[in-house]
């Protein structure tokens, strides 16, 4: 996925992916269509030789939605994950 710069050490990404699922006894692959966006901040950075490198980034993953391609009902669903942490 391509992120985009929006602001000083902000980007951000949207793309989507489809998940399996289950319905009537069979299963769909491509049963739930997932949008989502990442965003990615990045909190520190070095300089190495003549490049500047992040170091240190605080990334979110969230999908509010998910769009069901199956012939059965299904609940609403969404998910979100949170990163902080250090590059290598």
């Amino acid at each position: 996925m391509l992120l985009h710069r929006v602001a000083a050490a902000y980007y951000i990404g949207r793309g989507h992916f489809y998940a399996p699922l289950s319905c009537a006894k069979r299963i769909y692959p491509e049963g739930d269509a997932v949008p989502f966006k990442i965003t990615v901040r990045i909190t520190a950075a070095k300089l190495s030789g003549t490049t500047v490198v992040a170091t240190h980034v605080h990334a979110v993953y969230t999908n509010r939605s998910r769009r069901n391609l199956t012939p059965c009902v299904t609940a609403p669903g969404h998910d979100s994950a949170a990163y902080h942490g250090h590059l290598l």
